[in-house]
């Protein structure tokens, strides 16, 4: 089982803090934000510790990070993230819910997080640093690309490319 920091503090962390403690291999240790946005010293029995000295109390080399943040910037936020995260070190989770349905060959990069009910076709790939909301379609031989959100029930058909950035969610703003 591997042990898992978790970038986020407010409901969206909590949610998949549930998701992979729940339903994969991996456990949340500790949560993780930037200390101006440190609201609470725990959440959910785990620390919540300054992402500024995350590396002093969670190593790269022994802890792996999960950056699934939502619509607050839609992709912006969590691509910033994620690239910190990589700089300092860190390998990413990847979360698929037991009640996907993906294929043998399915592609799934780091720090993608696949909810329930989604239907991965036969050649359907995922880039890196990608969310795909519950019940949402991914067609034959397309490929997402990094740094996107499928809001749910989200249907992108077959042999398409979807560009990195994109989401198919009404922003917030």
């Amino acid at each position: 089982m591997s042990k898992v920091v978790l970038f986020g503090n407010a409901r969206f962390a909590e949610t998949n803090h549930f998701y992979l403690n729940q339903d994969s291999p991996h456990e949340v240790v500790a949560f993780t934000v930037d200390r101006t946005h440190i609201r609470q010293p725990e959440l959910l029995g785990c620390p919540v510790v300054p992402f500024e000295e995350i590396t002093q109390h969670y190593p790269p080399e022994e802890y792996l990070m999960a950056v699934p943040l939502g619509l607050k910037r839609v992709n912006h936020m969590r691509a910033e993230k994620f690239q910190q995260a990589q700089a300092k070190g860190y390998r990413f989770v990847s979360y698929v819910s037991s009640t996907a349905v993906t294929w043998p060959d399915a592609v799934v990069g780091e720090n993608c997080f696949v909810y329930e009910s989604v239907v991965m076709k036969p050649f359907a790939r995922l880039g890196s640093d990608i969310i795909v909301e519950a019940g949402s379609v991914v067609g034959h031989h397309t490929e997402i690309r990094d740094h996107c959100f499928l809001g749910p029930h989200s249907v992108v058909l077959g042999e398409c490319t979807v560009e990195p950035y994109w989401s198919s969610a009404p922003m917030p703003w």
